[in-house]
């Protein structure tokens, strides 16, 4: 239960710049206590019910209703058409399965609920053999509550963690400058993070803008993800062909549960100037649906970030990461470059990411 630790929370070295904002400004926002209070349940019960409920709603969602389909469709398929109705009847049960889970969450809701109660279970004999989780964890699943698990389990958005809020949104603003670059979490869905995950990427970030003037700021993002087809009365197909906005900084920020923000070395003002001006040249991209690091007509909001960088300050070493011969660019590999300083660092970690949509 220890193997996740503080020293992990955010991937990001030590390189900041002068009077940065620091997590002492901050104590109350997703920053890992250094001690924690024992509560009435046990720390180790919380922990291990957090984990159990992560784990079994995980393991729910993804067998018990594509399963249950999968089989009773191949049955009858089978019992109709012979061998190959039943795998393609076994498919589309398998679909129906997976479709109905997404709208009603029964196999999440049933996974949890029995995950939590066994790692509440766990965690009870762990308290009495004297067992003290890491004080990260047992700071991350503190509001850990068995009775309350049913309508989060139901609930896929809920997160415990709190977004960033209007003051700390406007204590941050006095820091940027244009060019800085701003990159945020939103913990309320978590599939892309998955993904991140599985393609190698550490999973605790997932959105990128850079900072323009008047404090605004450039972005690409997923149409999905925004509600401005309906201020436009747009259908999204029409969106998806205009991912780019210059929006409010105050309002991205307010978005995002986790938050660093970086500074590339420029070499002077003209290349911050260069920076705005390509940004700008790319506000007819369409959003790259296929993360193809290779097209330029289309982007993703990371792909986006590079390229702006890669063209107007090709001095800031960014490289690009590869998985089974796939290039793509990640929020990461910003933050691993030799070239940006650290302005800002709430911390995020994917796990206890994760863990907060049960705690």
């Amino acid at each position: 239960m220890d193997a996740i630790n503080s020293s992990h929370l955010t991937g990001i070295s030590s390189r900041t710049v002068q009077n940065p904002i620091t997590a002492a400004e901050q104590p109350d926002r997703n920053v890992v206590s250094d001690s924690f209070a024992p509560s009435a349940e046990g720390n180790s019960v919380k922990v291990c019910g957090t984990i159990g409920t992560a784990i079994g709603a995980a393991a729910g969602k993804l067998s018990i209703l594509p399963v249950i389909g999968a089989v009773k469709a191949a049955a009858l398929g089978g019992a109709l058409l012979g061998p190959a109705g039943a795998v393609i009847a076994g498919i589309i049960g398998a679909g129906a399965g997976i479709f109905i889970e997404g709208k009603v969450h029964p196999g999440r809701l049933l996974g949890g609920l029995v995950g939590g109660a066994a790692g509440m279970g766990i965690g009870k004999v762990l308290d009495k053999l004297g067992h003290k989780p890491s004080p990260a964890l047992a700071e991350e699943t503190k509001g850990f509550s068995y009775k309350s698990l049913f309508s989060k389990l139901l609930n896929p958005k809920f997160t415990s963690h709190r977004k960033i809020s209007a003051e700390e949104a406007e204590e941050i603003m006095k820091k940027l400058q244009p060019g800085d670059l701003l990159i945020g979490n939103n913990d309320n869905g978590f599939s892309f993070e998955i993904t991140q995950k599985l393609i190698g990427a550490t999973g605790n970030w997932t959105h990128i803008a850079i900072q323009a003037e008047d404090d605004t700021v450039m972005e690409v993002m997923i149409p999905n993800l925004t509600d401005r087809s309906e201020n436009r009365g747009e259908d999204f197909m029409s969106v998806m062909h205009r991912p780019y906005m210059e929006n409010k900084t105050k309002e991205m920020l307010q978005r995002n549960h986790h938050l660093v923000i970086l500074r590339p070395n420029y070499k002077d003002k003209e290349t911050v100037g260069q920076v705005m001006k390509a940004g700008r040249e790319y506000s007819n991209v369409e959003y790259d649906m296929l993360f193809n690091l290779k097209s330029d007509d289309k982007h993703y909001c990371t792909e986006f970030a590079y390229k702006v960088l890669k063209n107007a300050a090709p001095d800031i070493d960014i490289k690009p990461s590869s998985f089974l011969g796939y290039k793509f660019i990640g929020a990461d590999n910003f933050i691993d470059s030799p070239d940006v300083q650290v302005v800002h660092d709430t911390g995020s970690n994917f796990w206890h990411n994760y863990l907060s949509k049960f705690d």
